[in-house]
């Protein structure tokens, strides 16, 4: 079964940098080792947590070697890591409503990034700012919800 990646660009961008490293990172949906992969993990178009996971824990390693020579990786690590931490096994959201509540929002935070990227890479600029608003708007909500109260 192929998965369109482009669905799923957060755990597409995970497995890339699970496969290749963070150096010189390129999305590169298409690449067949990338789709072999995806064919690995996910299970009827969604999601196989537990094969998942490894990969998690891959890409957050490689991530944090090359984050003190790279900013935009540095970045990147900054807004992926609680994810990739619970989606590796390594964090439990604690702390009831408002860690779940936080968790979610964290990860819709970093699928918007990653799309980002990949409208960036794919020179479409009118995605890569549309996705920018929504990036503020969730971002706003955000803090508004859980530090406004």
């Amino acid at each position: 079964m192929t998965v369109d990646l482009r669905e799923h660009v957060l755990e597409a961008a995970v497995l890339r940098v699970s496969l290749s490293g963070a150096t010189n990172l390129v999305l590169a949906i298409d690449d067949p080792a990338l789709q072999g992969l995806a064919g690995e993990v996910f299970r009827d178009g969604q999601v196989d947590h537990a094969a998942f996971a490894p990969h998690a824990a891959k890409a957050l390693e490689r991530l944090a070697e090359r984050a003190p020579a790279d900013a935009r990786i540095g970045r990147l690590l900054g807004v992926w890591r609680p994810w990739l931490e619970r989606r590796a096994g390594l964090a439990t959201a604690e702390g009831g409503g408002e860690a779940a509540l936080a968790a979610r929002f964290e990860a819709r935070l970093a699928a918007i990034v990653a799309a980002m990227e990949l409208a960036r890479e794919e020179g479409d600029d009118d995605r890569e700012q549309a996705l920018h608003a929504r990036y503020i708007e969730l971002g706003t909500s955000y803090a508004t919800r859980l530090h406004g109260r």
